[in-house]
């Protein structure tokens, strides 16, 4: 087998190719208005030119999560020519640690702390977030648990353009000082137990009966008792 002729030129030529095709760097520009966005690395004396960096998804179901200034990646440049290079991944380091250490949870943190985690251990899923909430969909939202479901804030206001149902064999509603119903028309359907007083600020009407003006006929002097009112 013939061998080519390599001169040392040519021989550190592919050797600096060869070391060239992977290399770790540090993101030092971001430009995200191109097509595709690209980032700036710093890697030793190397100042790349503009560079575009590798996603999981791009079609479809895309992905968008942007390098950071001063984030660890690693470059892959195709045939060692630098010039073709592309991000193809970060690295932790000692100024950007992993967010967790656990072989039992996926977590991602965001830079205002907002931070989304699983526990495949334990089967729990928390998002602990320091704004907002927002979900909005044009359809049906159901939650569905075999277990306690709770609600805490200072305040929660429940608003339906239609009808509101709430079903129970047993509600209660607790209030530390009143509790107010307000419609044109309320219509309890059942026995109505009352423990203390009730006080109403008009006449109340009973079997068709007003407790302000009915009166009672047959009415005589002494013991004797009146008719029933009318």
């Amino acid at each position: 087998m013939n061998l080519p002729d390599f001169n040392s030129a040519d021989l550190n030529e592919i050797r600096r190719l060869l070391q060239s095709i992977v290399r770790t760097g540090k993101v030092s520009m971001v430009d995200t208005a191109v097509t595709p966005p690209c980032v700036r690395v710093e890697s030793g004396s190397l100042h790349t030119d503009w560079i575009p960096w590798t996603t999981s998804r791009a079609a479809g179901v895309s992905h968008w999560r942007p390098p950071f200034v001063g984030e660890d990646v690693l470059l892959l440049a195709i045939g060692g020519d630098t010039g073709n290079a592309r991000v193809i991944g970060s690295l932790y380091t000692e100024d950007n640690p992993p967010p967790e250490r656990s072989l039992d949870k996926t977590v991602t943190v965001y830079p205002d702390s907002a931070r989304l985690e699983y526990d495949h251990a334990s089967s729990t899923l928390t998002a602990t977030l320091p704004g907002q909430a927002i979900v909005t969909t044009t359809g049906a939202i159901t939650v569905t648990s075999d277990a306690d479901i709770t609600a805490k804030a200072p305040q929660i206001d429940a608003m339906a353009s239609v009808s509101a149902t709430v079903k129970a064999p047993v509600i209660a509603a607790t209030a530390d000082t009143s509790i107010t119903l307000k419609a044109p028309a309320i219509t309890l359907d059942g026995h109505v137990t009352v423990t203390q007083g009730v006080t109403s600020a008009v006449d109340v009407t009973a079997g068709g009966i007003s407790l302000i003006s009915h009166q009672h006929p047959s009415v005589q002097r002494g013991s004797a008792k009146t008719d029933p009112p009318e």
